[in-house]
C-alpha cells in the first residue's frame, strides 16, 4: 500500500500526502519520521485537504517534526476551525 501512496504523491494527490503523513507519523508501512510526516501534512494542506490544516497546527502545537511554535499553531488551528475541523482523525 505504501508504494501506491508514493505513486499517488507524485501525481500531487492531497489524500496521498495526508495518508503518507499518517504512515510516517505512526511508523506504519514506513519508518517513523516525524519531520517527513509534518512536511506531508503541510503539502496536503497546501493542496486543500481540510483535515491537514488541523494536523499542521497540531504538529506546531506539540513540536511534532517541527519546532514548537504556538503562534504558528494558532494560525493553522484557527483555519481548521473555520473549516469545521476540530480534532485529529
Amino acid at each position: 500500500m505504501i508504494e501506491l501512496l508514493r505513486e499517488a504523491k507524485n501525481g500531487r494527490v492531497r489524500e496521498a500526502f495526508f495518508d503518507l503523513a499518517v504512515c510516517y507519523e505512526k511508523g506504519v508501512g514506513a519508518r517513523k519520521n516525524l519531520r517527513t510526516a509534518a512536511e506531508y501534512y503541510l503539502k496536503a494542506a497546501v493542496l486543500g485537504d481540510k483535515q491537514a490544516f488541523f494536523e499542521v497546527g497540531r504538529c506546531y502545537r506539540y513540536g511534532i517534526g517541527v519546532d514548537n511554535d504556538l503562534r504558528i499553531a494558532k494560525i493553522w488551528l484557527d483555519r481548521a476551525k473555520s473549516l469545521k475541523v476540530y480534532e485529529a482523525r
